[in-house]
């Protein structure tokens, strides 16, 4: 650490049992706490990372993790420690990943965003080769888009809160991906998304709006869910999961090709 730098006093405490077991799990809590390893500037309490939005320029945030990544990808020895992309309780303004990168190449490292605070993303058109993404616990408020994204890594987005409308339209997902317990407030539109990996699973996911999965292709448990206001699965693809789901609007799935499914105890209304 050079003279203009101090630590980060920022430390992330789960909320609740299942993000301690998650973090946990991740082997990067100690105490049951996360203690940010960042440096800040001199004379400030926090790193770029968690000062307060209102308090930086969330376009130089964005891409001081884009350089962190680029450097991680090419092997650069000074940001090879483990938490180089440990990025625990962030808040950001926005994380638009796709005004600086075409993909994200980390090998078998791990992208972590767990448990921050986001304004909007936009990943649109990135291809993301990595051991895990991690957006567990997350909130965006704005608006989430990962269009035309390919997931090469274990995806995970278990409890994130999305009160914008979210589009993963055309997106695929080459390895497993979680939206449990998911709740999106808007939109969401999942049209021609390509769940390809071992498992993926929406298990008592909320979605407030409507819900678009037309032309998507996989076996996605949906569990649980609850469709507040219509699904469209017209033209997909898919062996599913639908046990207890409730369809609070219009079901449709016209055209759509179903070798096997599970409907048991669904409510249709």
């Amino acid at each position: 650490m050079s003279m203009a730098e101090e630590a980060c006093t920022f430390v992330y405490e789960p909320p609740n049992g299942t993000a301690k077991s998650l973090l946990e799990a991740a082997g990067i809590t100690e105490n049951d706490v996360w203690h940010c390893p960042h440096h800040t500037k001199k004379g400030d309490d926090l790193c770029c990372f968690h000062k307060p939005v209102d308090q930086k320029d969330d376009a130089e945030v964005t891409e001081e993790i884009a350089n962190r990544i680029q450097a991680v990808s090419v092997g650069d020895d000074e940001v090879l420690a483990d938490n180089t992309l440990l990025f625990v309780g962030a808040k950001l303004g926005s994380l638009a990943l796709s005004d600086y990168l075409d993909e994200i190449d980390i090998a078998d490292r791990r992208l972590t965003f767990f448990g921050s605070t986001i304004g909007r993303t936009n990943w649109t058109d990135l291809s993301i080769t990595a051991e895990k993404l991690d957006f567990q616990n997350t909130t965006i408020d704005r608006g989430a888009r990962f269009c035309n994204t390919t997931f090469d890594c274990e995806a995970a987005f278990r409890g994130t809160e999305f009160n914008g409308p979210t589009n993963f339209q055309s997106a695929t997902f080459n390895e497993t991906v979680e939206f449990i317990g998911v709740r999106i407030a808007g939109y969401a539109n999942f049209s021609n998304v390509e769940f390809s990996g071992t498992r993926s699973d929406f298990h008592k996911a909320v979605f407030e709006q409507k819900a678009n999965f037309s032309k998507m292709e996989g076996s996605p448990n949906f569990s649980e869910v609850e469709f507040g206001a219509g699904a469209n699965f017209s033209k997909a693809t898919l062996t599913g999961i639908f046990d207890s789901a409730v369809f609070n609007g219009k079901a449709y799935f016209k055209t759509a090709t179903i070798p096997h499914a599970s409907f048991e105890y669904v409510s249709f209304t």
